[in-house]
């Protein structure tokens, strides 16, 4: 898609790539205007990732959790939601989405992980 001759693709691409040369800072507002240009569940989940990975959680979760209503529901935007909720101390809400994670991946690594913590 495309805003005013903007891609949002191209966007997308130059913040993974950013994002992989361990530039997040640079890739974020690439990936904040993908996700402005074509606000679907991917854009979304990888602004909500690269603001986890800057410690911007409360935003993260607010991304994520926009996914998720669109569409999103995949196990590793539960499991990582669920870290992020019980970061931020919410830990009803980060039970209950890393059920979600382990119902739909029961193998998925961040999960298992997090089940730990969360029973302390």
């Amino acid at each position: 898609m495309s805003a005013g001759g903007e891609r949002a693709d191209l966007h997308g691409y130059r913040a993974e790539a950013l994002d992989l040369l361990g530039r997040r800072a640079e890739a974020l507002p690439h990936a904040r205007r993908a996700a402005q240009i074509a606000p679907g569940p991917p854009e979304l989940v990888r602004v909500g990732k690269l603001c986890a990975k800057l410690g911007l959680r409360q935003e993260a979760v607010g991304h994520l959790e926009e996914a998720l209503r669109k569409g999103a529901d995949w196990a590793d935007v539960h499991a990582l939601l669920a870290e992020l909720l019980l970061e931020l101390g919410r830990k009803v809400e980060a039970r209950a989405h890393l059920e979600q994670a382990l119902r739909r991946n029961g193998n998925l690594r961040l999960a298992t992980g997090l089940r730990a913590r969360l029973a302390a």
